[in-house]
């Protein structure tokens, strides 16, 4: 029994010298710099991240951000003309419109990268 614990704890010594040895090696020092590039080894890229996040802005925030204020804009005429008619017609077009706001809201998040949940249960 004691050989078997003996052989297992020089096992995990060498395996936890295998991990330390491997953290210590693939942490470098290199000195990036904010725009994007980095200075030193082989490690310099040439990708302008500049243009992606000005396209970023452009085509998906942006329009985004549009779409979710145009949803939320329908959203609020639907509260009004519901709280000054109140009948089932008007609260149906509530709910469309609040549900169509808080998908749009939920995409406009980009908590994920993928169509929105349409409610708790929803699974990916």
């Amino acid at each position: 029994m004691s050989i078997e614990i003996t052989r297992m704890t020089k096992g995990l010594n060498w395996v936890l010298s295998l991990l330390t040895i491997a953290v210590i090696v693939s942490c470098s020092s290199d000195s990036g710099s904010d725009d994007g590039t980095t200075t030193g080894g082989n490690n310099q890229d040439n990708f302008n991240r500049e243009t992606m996040l000005i396209n970023w802005a452009d085509n998906i925030i942006i329009p985004s951000y549009i779409s979710f204020k145009a949803d939320a804009d329908a959203m609020v005429t639907a509260t009004t003309t519901f709280t000054t008619t109140p009948n089932q017609a008007n609260l149906e077009n509530l709910r469309a419109a609040w549900e169509t706001a808080y998908l749009r809201f939920k995409m406009y998040l980009c908590s994920k990268l993928a169509k929105p949940k349409k409610n708790a249960t929803e699974t990916d």
